[in-house]
């Protein structure tokens, strides 16, 4: 099962002669690239903490190769010295995995050495956790995925929660983490460079909380009115409703062109055929009128997260 890792530049040393205090460390890993200027002294250790990148490995143990420069810059001529090598990971460890990496750096002057060589010793962290993924947004806040159980293609929703299982044939095999896709395993196509379309870092938030007159035929989000309609023949009764992960593409969404994530519906409760979207027309859901409103507030509503793995937050309904 694939992992994702967490590459860091944690700490340099600076050993032997002095050679400057004007420090850089550079390196090159895979597609990533890291470049960290810091002031150091001979005889300190200098914290980083710095993000070299984030990838994901399906090989126990991973072996990574990366290049590691360290350059002492001076006015004429830089000091430098570089090495390669290759880290072992191991994907069963979940604790951060350290590796500490000398390099030499000799004194220049011109063309010919100096006198003094100084030691330094970069420290390197691997940390492996689960490889959690998330949608990206794209034109329309869907992208397709295949599934094999049933021979058919299931959209996903921009932010949900995924989990990598495999790479393989240049697919991406998933597992859906929530909304009502949740445990389905299916596939993408990686894109045309090869690489993931997934986002490793979380843009979710926390629930949100929509008010809606029925009297007054608005909707609330904190300080922000919506202007509604809805369908008489099919009257809200007030309470307190969810608003669910979005399923999946909703065709009405096609008559708005000029709305991005016009096709993204959110459900309002759990059982039914009532939503949230945006439109001119009701056929017994809360629709949006105002359609220049409805990108922002989908983009709020696809972030949120109520916790229970199904929905997004909720919706009080008053007269």
């Amino acid at each position: 099962m694939s992992k994702l890792i967490r590459l860091k530049l944690v700490k340099i040393k600076y050993t032997g002669d002095s050679i400057g205090d004007d420090i850089r460390v550079e390196i090159e890993c895979l597609n990533f690239w890291l470049g960290l200027n810091k002031t150091i002294t001979k005889g300190s250790v200098a914290s980083l903490n710095a993000e070299v990148g984030q990838f994901f490995a399906d090989q126990d143990p991973y072996y990574l190769s990366m290049s590691i420069k360290v350059i002492e810059r001076d006015l004429i001529f830089n000091d430098f010295g570089s090495k390669q090598v290759k880290i072992k990971i191991d994907l069963r460890n979940n604790l951060a995995q350290t590796s500490i990496h000398e390099i030499i750096v000799s004194e220049r002057r011109g063309s010919a050495p100096g006198k003094s060589t100084a030691t330094f010793y970069v420290t390197i962290e691997a940390q492996v956790k689960e490889a959690i993924g998330f949608i990206p947004d794209t034109k329309d806040g869907w992208l397709v995925g295949h599934r094999d159980d049933i021979k058919e293609d299931a959209s996903l929703p921009t932010y949900l929660k995924v989990r990598l299982d495999r790479v393989e044939s240049k697919r991406e095999y998933l597992t859906v983490l929530e909304g009502p896709l949740q445990g389905v395993h299916l596939w993408v196509s990686l894109n045309n460079q090869g690489k993931s379309y997934l986002l490793l870092d979380s843009s979710q938030t926390g629930p949100v909380f929509l008010t809606y007159s029925i009297s007054k035929k608005t909707l609330r989000l904190k300080n922000k009115t919506y202007s509604t309609t809805d369908d008489p023949e099919s009257p809200w009764k007030v309470g307190v409703y969810d608003i669910e992960i979005p399923d999946w593409p909703h065709p009405g969404g096609r008559n708005y062109p000029n709305v991005k994530y016009a096709k993204v519906w959110f459900r309002i409760g759990h059982s039914g055929a009532r939503y949230l979207h945006t439109g001119r027309f009701s056929a017994g859901c809360i629709t949006i009128v105002e359609q220049a409103k409805w990108d922002d507030l989908c983009v709020i509503l696809m972030k949120a997260r109520k916790g229970d793995g199904k929905s997004v937050g909720a919706l009080e309904v008053t007269e």
